[in-house]
Protein backbone atom coordinates (compact mmCIF):
# COMPACT_ATOMS: atom_id res chain seq x y z
CA UNK A 1 0.00 0.00 0.00
CA UNK A 2 2.98 2.19 0.71
CA UNK A 3 4.63 2.14 -2.54
CA UNK A 4 0.93 2.73 -4.51
CA UNK A 5 0.70 6.17 -2.47
CA UNK A 6 4.54 6.63 -3.35
CA UNK A 7 3.83 6.45 -7.30
CA UNK A 8 1.02 8.28 -6.64
CA UNK A 9 2.72 11.35 -5.22
CA UNK A 10 5.31 10.67 -7.97
CA UNK A 11 2.54 11.22 -10.63
CA UNK A 12 0.65 14.32 -8.96
CA UNK A 13 4.45 15.80 -8.96
CA UNK A 14 5.04 14.68 -12.27
CA UNK A 15 1.90 16.41 -13.65
CA UNK A 16 2.43 19.88 -11.66
CA UNK A 17 6.20 20.57 -12.94
CA UNK A 18 4.45 19.66 -16.25
CA UNK A 19 1.40 22.13 -15.91
CA UNK A 20 4.33 24.57 -14.73
CA UNK A 21 6.83 24.07 -16.89
CA UNK A 22 3.51 24.61 -20.10
CA UNK A 23 2.32 27.64 -18.16
CA UNK A 24 5.60 29.16 -18.38
CA UNK A 25 6.08 28.40 -21.85
CA UNK A 26 3.01 29.66 -22.66
CA UNK A 27 3.66 32.92 -20.39
CA UNK A 28 6.73 33.37 -22.75
CA UNK A 29 4.91 33.58 -25.88
CA UNK A 30 3.62 36.70 -25.11
CA UNK A 31 6.37 38.75 -24.02
CA UNK A 32 7.84 41.59 -26.07
CA UNK A 33 10.41 41.08 -28.84
CA UNK A 34 13.80 42.19 -28.09
CA UNK A 35 14.85 45.57 -29.63
CA UNK A 36 17.57 44.03 -31.68
CA UNK A 37 15.15 42.70 -34.20
CA UNK A 38 13.60 46.36 -34.79
CA UNK A 39 16.75 47.72 -35.60
CA UNK A 40 17.55 45.20 -38.68
CA UNK A 41 15.41 47.21 -40.60
CA UNK A 42 16.46 49.88 -42.98
CA UNK A 43 16.77 53.12 -40.99
CA UNK A 44 14.84 54.93 -43.94
CA UNK A 45 11.83 52.08 -44.18
CA UNK A 46 8.67 52.91 -43.30
CA UNK A 47 6.82 50.72 -41.07
CA UNK A 48 3.35 48.93 -42.66
CA UNK A 49 0.59 50.14 -40.59
CA UNK A 50 -1.17 46.81 -40.37
CA UNK A 51 1.62 44.58 -40.32
CA UNK A 52 3.97 47.05 -38.18
CA UNK A 53 7.02 44.25 -37.71
CA UNK A 54 7.52 44.37 -41.77
CA UNK A 55 7.92 47.52 -43.87
CA UNK A 56 5.40 49.32 -46.25
CA UNK A 57 5.50 48.56 -49.86
CA UNK A 58 6.72 51.43 -52.25
CA UNK A 59 3.49 51.56 -53.83
CA UNK A 60 1.26 51.14 -51.20
CA UNK A 61 1.47 55.24 -50.11
CA UNK A 62 -2.18 55.43 -48.65
CA UNK A 63 -3.35 56.93 -52.22
CA UNK A 64 -6.16 54.51 -52.41
CA UNK A 65 -8.77 53.67 -50.21
CA UNK A 66 -8.64 51.14 -47.71
CA UNK A 67 -4.65 51.23 -48.32
CA UNK A 68 -3.15 50.34 -45.31
CA UNK A 69 0.28 48.68 -46.49
CA UNK A 70 -0.93 45.47 -45.80
CA UNK A 71 0.79 43.63 -48.45
CA UNK A 72 2.63 40.03 -46.81
CA UNK A 73 3.66 38.17 -50.05
CA UNK A 74 4.73 41.48 -51.97
CA UNK A 75 2.23 41.27 -54.65
CA UNK A 76 2.35 45.17 -55.27
CA UNK A 77 5.84 44.36 -56.20
CA UNK A 78 5.35 42.54 -59.27
CA UNK A 79 2.02 43.93 -60.35
CA UNK A 80 2.70 47.54 -62.44
CA UNK A 81 -0.78 49.11 -62.16
CA UNK A 82 -2.27 48.53 -58.79
CA UNK A 83 -5.90 49.87 -60.34
CA UNK A 84 -5.70 46.95 -62.37
CA UNK A 85 -4.95 44.66 -59.43
CA UNK A 86 -7.51 46.74 -57.41
CA UNK A 87 -10.28 45.80 -60.28
CA UNK A 88 -9.39 42.34 -60.90
CA UNK A 89 -10.00 41.70 -56.96
CA UNK A 90 -13.23 43.63 -56.99
CA UNK A 91 -14.53 41.33 -60.04
CA UNK A 92 -13.23 38.26 -58.64
CA UNK A 93 -15.25 38.90 -55.18
CA UNK A 94 -18.30 39.95 -57.08
CA UNK A 95 -18.05 36.33 -59.51
CA UNK A 96 -18.05 34.76 -55.65
CA UNK A 97 -20.71 36.30 -54.18
CA UNK A 98 -22.61 35.29 -57.04
CA UNK A 99 -21.22 31.41 -57.04
CA UNK A 100 -22.71 31.06 -53.51
CA UNK A 101 -26.11 32.59 -54.29
CA UNK A 102 -25.94 30.17 -57.13
CA UNK A 103 -25.17 27.67 -54.74
CA UNK A 104 -27.41 28.19 -52.11
CA UNK A 105 -30.17 28.67 -54.90
CA UNK A 106 -29.58 25.28 -56.24
CA UNK A 107 -30.12 23.90 -52.86
CA UNK A 108 -34.15 24.89 -52.95
CA UNK A 109 -35.10 25.72 -56.83
CA UNK A 110 -35.20 22.95 -58.76
CA UNK A 111 -35.50 22.53 -62.58
CA UNK A 112 -38.27 20.58 -64.07
CA UNK A 113 -38.18 17.30 -65.44
CA UNK A 114 -37.26 13.79 -64.28
CA UNK A 115 -33.36 14.63 -64.99
CA UNK A 116 -33.00 17.54 -62.39
CA UNK A 117 -34.22 15.82 -59.86
CA UNK A 118 -31.51 14.15 -58.06
CA UNK A 119 -29.84 16.02 -55.53
CA UNK A 120 -26.77 14.06 -55.90
CA UNK A 121 -24.38 15.90 -58.10
CA UNK A 122 -23.01 12.46 -59.50
CA UNK A 123 -26.02 10.37 -59.57
CA UNK A 124 -27.97 13.17 -61.81
CA UNK A 125 -25.19 12.30 -64.45
CA UNK A 126 -25.31 8.11 -64.50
Amino acid sequence: VHSHLNYNKRSTMAFRSYLLASLVASAAAFTPASMNAQRSVALNAEMSTSLPFLPCPEKLDGSMAGDVGFDPMGLSEIQQDLTYARWAELKHGRVAMLAIVGLIVQEYIHLPGEAYQNPDPFGAVS
